[in-house]
């Protein structure tokens, strides 16, 4: 599976995804991202990274980190950018603040949780492999491509 440049923004399609996908975006995308991305930590060894909140540094979410500037969350594969700006918004509308990415750890993700990740693991899974069939990839080729690339501390303009 070709998985450089591959971009899928669940985002830009939401009203027309299947209530299973919809609810799953809902889900993982704004209150759970933490259990998604500790398990694709857990099960796929991605490398990690939170959008954060500037004015406090408190993550606001969390995804896997994929070669070539990109993104694997509830969302599908997205850049970035395109993460950071997704909840940037709610960062200034809620917190004040501006939000840039960066890459973080599992023990980051743990510490931010706010409860035990490994307790949903099988829930998870089995909503992972419900949104990895509807985009029709592949998590291990990501995740091999995933960790040849390192990526420093991004902050949007």
């Amino acid at each position: 599976m070709k998985t450089d440049g591959l971009i899928r923004d669940l985002g830009a399609e939401f009203e027309n995804l299947p209530d299973d996908i919809q609810s799953l975006i809902e889900t993982y995308g704004h209150g759970d991202c933490h259990h998604l991305t500790n398990f694709l930590i857990e099960w796929y060894n991605f490398p990690v990274v939170a959008v954060m909140a500037e004015n406090s540094g408190m993550p606001v979410h969390s995804a896997a980190r994929l070669e070539g500037n990109r993104t694997f969350d509830a969302y599908g594969i997205n850049t970035l950018d395109r993460t950071c700006d997704r909840y940037r918004e709610g960062c200034k509308d809620y917190l004040g603040s501006d939000a840039y990415i960066q890459e973080v750890d599992e023990e980051f993700i743990a510490m931010h949780a706010g409860c035990q990740l490994d307790d949903d693991f099988e829930t998870v899974r089995e909503d992972l492999k419900t949104l990895v069939d509807f985009l029709g990839i592949d998590l291990n080729a990501l995740s091999e491509a995933s960790r040849a690339e390192k990526v420093t501390d991004y902050i949007q303009s």
